[in-house]
């Protein structure tokens, strides 16, 4: 749309909101980044990578992808996921830096959890957002 009002459009952010996207399947994740990447280089790709690479080489950037996330979709094996993805900020929603509350709400996660996951994402090279 902005194309056709003329604006040029040479830069753009991804901000996957709502819900916890990394406790989607392996598969419907990859399918999802993949087609952001695709929308970007025009090309079909066949895996998130090649669509990166296509992608890092169109004329509209991806200059972020912010994805929000629970602590618990914070582990090494989601971060490496995210990194993979070009995935640059995290929002993780931390309710409560109360146990007590934490417990209570059925969060799924310790506030010990939540700064073992922002240190660990804070390592990986994401912006940690909470």
């Amino acid at each position: 749309q902005l194309h056709q009002l003329g604006h040029t459009v040479d830069k753009v952010e991804f901000i996957v909101m709502g819900g916890t996207f990394m406790s989607l399947s392996d598969d419907y994740r990859d399918y999802f980044i993949r087609n952001l990447h695709d929308a970007l280089s025009g090309h079909k790709s066949n895996s998130v990578s090649e669509a990166v690479k296509y992608s890092e080489r169109s004329r509209t950037k991806c200059v972020g992808i912010t994805i929000e996330t629970r602590p618990d979709y914070c582990q090494k094996r989601h971060l490496g996921d995210m990194l993979n993805y070009g995935c640059t900020r995290l929002e993780i929603g931390v309710q409560s830096v109360y146990e007590d509350i934490a417990r209570d709400t059925n969060r799924g996660h310790t506030v010990k959890a939540c700064c073992e996951s922002f240190k660990m994402s804070k390592d990986c090279g994401f912006k940690v957002v909470s």
